[in-house]
């Protein structure tokens, strides 16, 4: 599969969940299976502006090596990016000047597709390093990514320079990598470094590229440079309060107090939302889904427990609650859970649950 080109996904797709998940159904893997419980639809994943958050690409890859069983998963799907789907971002590094300047293009969108990693540049006489930095990444997902990263950094290079570009090095701390190896002759592999790291020889990064086109790189740049400026901007003060919420009790859903632990006025912060398409109450709905969702799932057999948790002191108005923010009766959803059967609630409810609007 492709991805197309779209000035409006200009981020390596490593994390896209709507492009994991079409890799693996294309494989015979369940679409409901892979969503489950993340609280998205493929409605969702498949316009342009959808953000998830760390959470949800959590329990997606969990899903996802949960169903496969195979903890090589990583690499596989850093190998099908690296050669089928970079999109508008692999047309900007191909256009780049050098080898040098793709990959710093590269890596730059990377990390701003994934916001759990930093990465960071050296430069020796002989090698071009490229570092890793945990920002808070659960560790039963490091290893995936860094897989990911490294194969699809190693197959877009090496299919772009007719295999002479290859890392020299590739350290990450990881205990395995799991038994499928991966078309890597000249890649070195080393396991248990102080630092996650790959390396590359400089006397081939300096070299120009056949597909240099110093035009139409100024243009991919400067689209990319405007719409991850926008979506940086947009999503920041989202994903505060966001995640705020996610790591707060129930009581504490309240504008006033959300906007002073973030240090704004609650009407700075409401014209804040209200610029990148949402609001408070938006955001307050999306939230409590989730945690609603992962109340019942922890608690099925107690649903008195899962109300007073959500504030509710009368359980048939947290049952009017639950339709109203999920879509369905909370029987019928329980009898989903217990059926193992998906139900796509955001289209019934029209919640589009981190859609950026421009």
């Amino acid at each position: 599969m492709s991805r197309k080109l779209n000035t409006n996904t200009p981020y390596l797709p490593t994390s896209h969940a709507e492009l994991l998940i079409n890799w693996l159904v294309s494989q015979g893997y369940s679409q409901t299976l892979l969503l489950e419980n993340t609280s998205l639809s493929m409605e969702e994943l498949n316009r342009c502006c959808t953000l998830i958050t760390p959470t949800q690409l959590r329990q997606l890859i969990l899903n996802a090596r949960r169903i496969t069983n195979d903890p090589s998963l990583g690499l596989k799907f850093g190998e099908h990016i690296g050669r089928n789907a970079m999109g508008i971002l692999g047309l900007a590094c191909k256009t780049s000047r050098t080898y040098e300047e793709a990959l710093k293009v590269f890596v730059q969108y990377f990390c701003l597709r994934n916001p759990m990693l930093e990465l960071s540049f050296s430069q020796s006489n002989r090698e071009f390093s490229i570092a890793f930095y945990n920002r808070g990444c659960p560790e039963d997902i490091l290893d995936y990514i860094y897989q990911v990263f490294t194969t699809a950094i190693y197959h877009f290079f090496s299919d772009i320079s007719n295999g002479k570009v290859f890392p020299i090095g590739i350290g990450l701390t990881i205990d395995t990598l799991g038994p499928w190896e991966p078309s890597m002759p000249s890649c070195k592999l080393e396991l248990e470094t102080k630092l996650n790291y790959i390396n590359f020889d400089t006397q081939y990064l300096g070299q120009s590229l056949v597909t240099s086109e110093s035009a139409v790189h100024m243009q991919l740049m400067e689209t990319l440079q405007i719409v991850s400026t926008s979506r940086s901007e947009a999503s920041n003060l989202t994903t505060k309060v966001r995640q705020y919420l996610i790591e707060s009790d129930i009581e504490d859903f309240d504008l006033t107090h959300v906007a002073s632990e973030l240090a704004m006025s609650p009407r700075n912060l409401s014209r804040g939302l209200k610029k990148v398409g949402t609001s408070f109450s938006q955001i307050k709905d999306e939230v409590r889904i989730v945690k609603v969702k992962q109340m019942i799932l922890e608690n099925q057999s107690n649903v008195r427990e899962v109300s007073v948790k959500m504030g509710f002191d009368d359980t048939s108005k947290f049952r009017k609650a639950f339709k109203r923010w999920v879509g369905i009766s909370l029987n019928e959803y329980l009898c989903s859970l217990r059926n193992r059967a998906y139900i796509d609630y955001n289209q019934e409810t029209n919640v589009h649950i981190y859609e950026e609007k421009h």
